[in-house]
């Protein structure tokens, strides 16, 4: 790194102190190679949230480059929507989704009624709401829980 006085400088650290300098999501990677391993020898793994940390497209690259060479099964949990666009697991997807009467159900998206082709982007078809399961965003009144916020403060 540079210092503020425009010298470059190095971080060495001794033994294993070099380990607390790495971000949360280094240490997560280091924290899911050995499942991974596992999945690519042929047991059935499974990750809940293990992206939590690690950028998606980091993470969505290492899920794509190890694909091909699962030799077991990976089973994951995440908020990851760059992982739809894995094209060998289009067959692989379930979305958890609330029904009417606010239960949750898995659906997958091969069985789902919607039609899925090659150039088909599930991604996309999950985030306009086509597969259920993407929160339904709708506008935030910012300025009325401010006028409450300070209405509890001045009584």
């Amino acid at each position: 790194f540079v210092a503020e006085n425009g010298k470059k400088c190095r971080l060495c650290t001794i033994g294993n102190q070099q380990e607390e300098f790495e971000s949360y999501g280094n240490h997560q990677i280091i924290e899911i190679l050995p499942f991974l391993f596992r999945a690519l020898s042929g047991e059935t793994v499974v990750l809940d949230e293990a992206d939590s940390g690690i950028h998606d497209l980091l993470y969505s690259k290492i899920i794509s480059e190890a694909m091909p060479y699962i030799r077991g099964q990976l089973i994951m949990t995440t908020h990851n929507t760059l992982l739809l666009d894995i094209p060998e697991i289009k067959d692989a997807v379930y979305i958890v989704r609330e029904n009417e009467d606010a239960d949750r159900e898995v659906v997958s998206v091969s069985e789902s009624g919607e039609r899925i082709f090659q150039q088909t982007s599930i991604r996309n078809k999950y985030l306009t709401g086509a597969y259920g399961g993407a929160p339904h965003v709708e506008a935030i009144d910012f300025k009325s829980l401010i006028g409450v916020i300070e209405d509890d403060e001045n009584p």
